[in-house]
């Protein structure tokens, strides 16, 4: 190599680098705000372990359960970036229960800068159009991001993606993920699952929550070094000092109302009852049946604490 070439390199590192990796950095450096205060972006620890999941380990299965507040919503718009910007001609989905949802939550709401949530995420030189009628982004690589509603279940049959975000799973249908999963098959494409867990864990007395399903089923396929990944966080995890204040004050007034239960459920994530005076009534609607028909109020209290696993086990 000649000296003026070398200089070159050392001057500017990027020329030695591929066209892939002169990308990657192109795309990374502008979604952080790298050398750019007022875009400057850096992810918690917890979001930062469901962005090496997606990006590093390649996981194609990903569960996010996660406490109100925790920085869900910047985390998965975070991944929507970027997935489509280092994939040319790629279809990224972001899914709600319902559109209306969907529109509120990404669409029309701005963050703390007074920005798009999503359109304003990554800057807008990346964009060759926003499609405000139809919720879409498409980037100048010929990629999108689609912002949609679940509301139609039929309507999802067939589409091919590439990659899919279904945020707020609690309150999505129970039919929707079977019709929907099939559908990832065409170009094997990664999804994230984010969102509190729900009230109510079991749909009857032999049918657990689609939520506690996935997640269970999530966890169990890491476990077995399949390509799923798991991971269970409060919301006291985002260290935003307003979020801190907020959550202080909240906890406070949940456990002075004797409402830990809900503490414990929206805000640390975990899979409690709908009440903690109950013993999971949407478990056992005839009390009359022996006691092993039932979750027992052992097993509450285990989930309360955070042990036992999913506690969908019968005692």
């Amino acid at each position: 190599m000649s000296r003026v070439s070398s200089m070159t390199d050392l001057e500017n590192p990027l020329t030695s680098l591929t066209h892939e990796q002169r990308l990657y950095y192109a795309v990374v450096a502008s979604l952080h705000g790298w050398g750019d205060p007022e875009r400057a972006w850096n992810p918690h620890p917890g979001q930062a372990l469901v962005g090496q999941a997606l990006f590093v380990d390649g996981a194609k299965k990903i569960f996010v359960q996660c406490g109100r507040k925790w920085g869900k919503t910047e985390i998965i718009v975070y991944c929507l970036w970027r997935y489509a910007l280092l994939n040319s001609n790629v279809s990224c989905y972001y899914i709600c229960p319902e559109a209306k949802h969907a529109r509120e939550i990404v669409w029309e709401s701005v963050d703390r800068r007074g920005r798009k949530r999503i359109q304003g995420f990554g800057p807008a030189e990346f964009i060759e159009h926003i499609d405000n009628q139809n919720l879409r982004i498409t980037f100048k690589n010929g990629s999108f991001i689609k912002v949609d509603g679940s509301d139609n279940v039929d309507a999802w049959a067939g589409i091919s993606p590439h990659f899919l975000v279904l945020d707020e799973f609690r309150s999505f249908r129970p039919e929707f993920l079977p019709v929907m999963n099939p559908n990832r098959a065409t170009f094997d494409a990664p999804m994230i699952v984010i969102g509190t867990p729900p009230e109510q864990l079991w749909l009857d007395r032999e049918t657990p929550h689609h939520y506690v399903e996935l997640a269970k089923e999530t966890r169990e396929e890491m476990g077995e070094g399949m390509p799923s990944f798991w991971i269970h966080r409060p919301s006291w995890d985002n260290p935003d000092p307003i979020i801190q204040a907020f959550l202080k004050t909240e906890k406070a007034t949940l456990l002075r109302k004797g409402r830990e239960y809900e503490w414990l459920r929206e805000y640390g994530a975990e899979l409690v009852p709908g009440s903690a005076r109950k013993v999971f009534p949407s478990f056992c609607p005839d009390v009359s049946k022996p006691k092993s028909h039932m979750v027992s109020e052992l097993t509450v209290a285990k989930i309360i604490r955070g042990e036992g696993g999913y506690g969908i086990t019968r005692s």
